[in-house]
């Protein structure tokens, strides 16, 4: 027969046995982290792009970029990124408004392909990047 005691002591056996490290991310979500330059078609032609993409809390990943254009220099936000199959699909912010990306990176996470659009336009630009 168990006692309050024996089960209390039968959890705090299972609450210890279980990992105290924090979770790793996934392991292509970690190889997506880094610095990335590349070209982006923005008003009449590509212009030069950084893309940063790092971790956060809880394992998401998020990012930045800095456009170089005739406009001058400026920056942007990447949120709400999703892998899967290779593909990592974000929203984008800056100066011109937002919109969604998509970024096909190579097997081993050097470089990506991609398109951005603003919400409002149905139409794909390209965006690219290599690891440096």
């Amino acid at each position: 027969m168990r006692t309050p005691y024996s089960r209390a002591l039968w959890f705090l056996v299972l609450l210890l046995s279980l990992p105290l490290h924090a979770q790793e991310p996934p392991p292509d979500l970690a190889a997506i982290v880094g610095t990335y330059h590349g070209e982006a078609l923005n008003g009449g032609g590509l212009a030069p792009v950084t893309t940063v993409f790092r971790l956060a809390s809880g394992n998401r990943l998020v990012g930045e970029y800095i456009v170089s254009d005739a406009r001058g220099t400026f920056h942007g936000t990447i949120s709400n990124a999703f892998f899967e199959d290779g593909k990592l699909s974000v929203e984008w912010t800056d100066r011109d408004g937002e919109g969604y990306a998509e970024f096909t990176f190579s097997p081993d996470f050097r470089s990506f392909e991609g398109i951005w659009a603003s919400y409002d336009s149905p139409n794909g630009s390209p965006w690219s990047g290599e690891k440096e």
